[in-house]
């Protein structure tokens, strides 16, 4: 009896085994006869029989990918989909791994093709990229695939992109630190993050990267090798343009580099930011004759090789003349002398023939913005000489004009564009400039937009192309910046709740700097001006201890006593030099602050602080109900960012000119002007032709510029054109001008 049941549990289990055979079999013969519909659908069959059966499952994943393959086969587009979802449902119930370790080739070529179909959908389909990345990562942790996540989302949300990655770094160092061994291809993940720091100002961040990079990778250069490289590519393409914050910020992240790779140590990248600090001092002095300035940095460069002292010299000189353009009192010549002083020409032959022989030399470098710069104070310097200087200059206009007919010339010659007076190059300089933004708005890279549309705009006022980018770059920015933060949970703003009941004023996380200074450089940057700003740490606790104090005490005081609730001194001092508000915090307080509604507000002094284009380091500190934006004292010389540059062309309005969102309009309006004197000013506004009703506020000095401020008897209306006319203006050089620009307000 015994043995017959063994006989029969034996039968019964080979009957199972050969069915499963069986089913396998016939299966692979309709795979393998490119019958793929059929093959599915009688695996579907076999599954009604048997859900937990694993090989119609995998029949049907090899099909699908099959189809995918095939152009132009009907089910083709929806393929590669059904076949990433049955890889998930494999991956679940095969508990062993059998089929992902018999087959990797099937599970590899499927990845390969969804990573290419979410990089497709990135920019256009952002949720079908994100869905995509969300089931491959329900096969396995592959930080390959957490990567490519990272790519895409950074064009959408660059805060949630840098958590994906350190998320994706910290569980590569936890691997590590658990004993799993590093694989040498994740060391690019480090670089991207490290280039991500550098790029934001993140030094402390990027100073501990580097020590756990060294710490897990100790025997490679690569790291370092591709972090120096980025920087090299920063400092050179900021180069004088930096302000000397910057450059120290540079200069320090250099010695911590070299702290962590000591063997390292890049010379010559030393030797240049040494000189361009040096010569941004001089630069910066008020009373610094060019000459005085170039022998005291001669001196600086004794002991250099030649080549980094006539580099560094040419920068130098050619920085100096294109940002003191404006200045009256320049020795050309004296400046001239600087640079042929260094290449010994002017013993040789005259000042005019060593200017003849490096404006060869720059030509045939290829460095034709240089070029162009350098010949415009060659007139100067030498106008007895002009005949001479023209056959120079039509020569270099005529190899500008065959670059950009043949598309050879630099990105980099975008500059000429404000230094020629050749129509033909302004006009071809133009397409190209042109054809870069319109690239710029496609890649959301609207920092860099807004800087290149608004110096286009100053050479060619109503130029029909420039308006159209101006205006989709408004939609877009106002579509990608303003909505980021409504939906976020506000306790994600702190990593320690403040509670005013028993004085813990709490502290910020990352997501709670990030929500306002997202929204700090989009109004400033909507504005017209320098949007790359940066929350200090230095200034949060005495900021958070402020914010505190005002939600504690239910008011605002710019000058809290000892008796307050919650009273700390650094917190009242922090309160003495910020912008506060009650009743919301974070990004929401400081839109309040930019509007600056309410009846003691008639100076708009929140928004003249947050607009300031001298100032570029900014505090923080809010709690749910109450926020301390830091705006002064924050820097100990940042008017320099724009001391030569930001001229009394650049005026700051809000509404900001030619397009803006109807939704932001304020109940006042301001003009915003450095050193001007509005004492006999005039404000006029009219909307087709109609002028309108303006009530001027009394004007206020203190509050960064010196501004106007004034509120219409009418709401704006969308898509018309409201003109504004600010007559009378006495600017810093004591020219009486007129201003005047337009205003189109979009509902977005």
């Amino acid at each position: 009896m015994k043995l017959k049941i063994v006989f029969l549990f034996l039968a019964f289990l080979s009957f199972g085994l050969h069915a499963q055979f069986d089913e396998n079999a016939k299966l692979k013969s309709l795979y393998e006869k490119a019958l793929y519909t059929d093959c599915i659908e009688k695996a579907n069959e076999f599954l009604e029989r048997d859900r937990e059966e694993l090989y119609p499952y995998f029949w049907q994943l090899r099909s699908y990918l099959a189809i995918h393959f095939s152009k132009f086969h009907e089910k083709q587009k929806t393929a590669l989909d059904k076949a990433l979802n049955i890889a998930v449902k494999i991956h679940k119930k095969d508990k062993n791994s059998f089929f992902e370790n018999e087959y990797p080739e099937v599970f590899e070529t499927l990845e390969v093709e969804c990573l290419k179909a979410a990089k497709l959908n990135c920019d256009a389909h952002f949720e079908k990229s994100e869905k995509i990345y969300q089931k491959l990562m329900d096969l396995e942790y592959k930080s390959s695939t957490h990567f490519a996540k990272f790519l895409c989302l950074e064009y959408h949300n660059q805060y949630e992109a840098l958590g994906l990655l350190e998320q994706l770094i910290n569980q590569n160092y936890n691997d590590f630190k658990s004993g799993i061994l590093p694989q040498k291809e994740n060391e690019k993940y480090y670089i991207e993050l490290l280039n991500r720091y550098f790029s934001q100002g993140l030094s402390w961040k990027m100073n501990q990267l580097l020590k756990k990079t060294k710490e897990i990778y100790p025997n490679s250069d690569l790291t370092y090798l591709a972090f120096v490289q980025g920087c090299e590519t920063n400092f050179y393409l900021y180069n004088f343009d930096s302000d000397l914050s910057d450059l120290l910020k540079y200069k320090s992240n250099l010695l911590s580099i070299d702290s962590i790779y000591p063997s390292f140590k890049n010379e010559n990248i030393h030797h240049q930011i040494d000189f361009i600090i040096a010569a941004k001092y001089l630069i910066l002095s008020e009373n610094d004759p060019a000459y005085d300035a170039y022998k005291l940095i001669k001196e600086y460069l004794n002991g250099f090789p030649l080549e980094i002292r006539l580099d560094s010299c040419k920068n130098f000189f050619l920085s100096y003349l294109l940002r003191n353009k404006s200045r009256q009192n320049i020795n050309y010549k004296k400046v001239f002398a600087s640079w042929t002083d260094l290449s010994k020409l002017y013993q040789k032959s005259s000042y005019l023939e060593a200017v003849k022989f490096n404006e060869n030399f720059l030509q045939k470098e290829n460095e034709l913005h240089l070029a162009t710069l350098y010949l415009n104070y060659g007139f100067k310097a030498f106008p007895n000489d002009k005949l001479k200087l023209a056959q120079i200059k039509k020569n270099l206009d005529d190899l500008l004009i065959a670059n950009l007919k043949n598309g050879t010339a630099s990105k980099e010659l975008a500059a000429i564009i404000e230094l020629s007076d050749n129509s033909q190059i302004k006009s071809l300089l133009l397409e190209e400039d042109i054809k870069l933004m319109n690239s710029m708005l496609f890649r959301k890279q609207y920092s860099a937009l807004s800087r290149f549309v608004n110096k286009d705009l100053i050479l060619f006022p109503q130029h029909p192309k420039l308006l159209s980018i101006k205006k989709q770059l408004v939609i877009n920015d106002y579509r990608n910046q303003i909505a980021r933060y409504d939906s976020v949970d506000e306790n994600l703003y702190f990593l320690k709740l403040p509670d005013a009941s028993k004085c813990i004023p709490g502290v910020l996380s990352d997501l709670g700097n990030s929500a306002v200074l997202t929204q700090l450089n989009y109004v400033r940057r909507l504005a017209g001006i320098y949007d790359s700003c940066v929350i200090s740490p230095e200034f949060a606790p005495a900021c958070q201890q402020a914010a505190l104090m005002m939600e504690a005490n239910h008011r605002l005081d710019h000058a809290p006593s000892s008796n307050w609730a919650c009273y700390k001194r650094e917190g009242a001092e922090a309160a003495g030099n910020s912008n506060l508000s009650l009743g919301h915090g974070f990004n929401h307080a400081l839109m309040g602050q930019v509007n600056d509604d309410g009846s003691n507000n008639w100076a708009c002094g929140h928004r003249r602080w947050i607009l300031n284009p001298y100032n570029s380091t900014f505090g923080l500190g809010s709690t749910v109900y109450a926020m301390c934006l830091k705006v002064f004292y924050t820097e100990n010389s940042s008017r320099e960012k724009y001391v030569h540059s930001f001229s009394d062309s650049q005026f700051v309005a809000w509404p900001s000119a030619d397009y803006f969102p109807l939704e932001m309009t304020p109940n006042r309006w301001s003009f915003s002007l450095d050193g001007a004197d509005f004492k006999n000013a005039k404000v006029s506004v009219t909307c087709n032709g109609i002028q309108l009703s303006v009530r001027m506020e009394q004007e206020a000095h203190g509050y960064a510029l010196g501004t106007l401020v004034w509120t219409l008897g009418s709401f704006p209306v969308k898509d018309k054109a409201y003109v504004v006319k600010i007559s009378n203006v006495l600017n810093m050089d004591n020219v009486n001008k007129t201003y005047t620009y337009k205003v189109v307000f979009l509902e977005i």
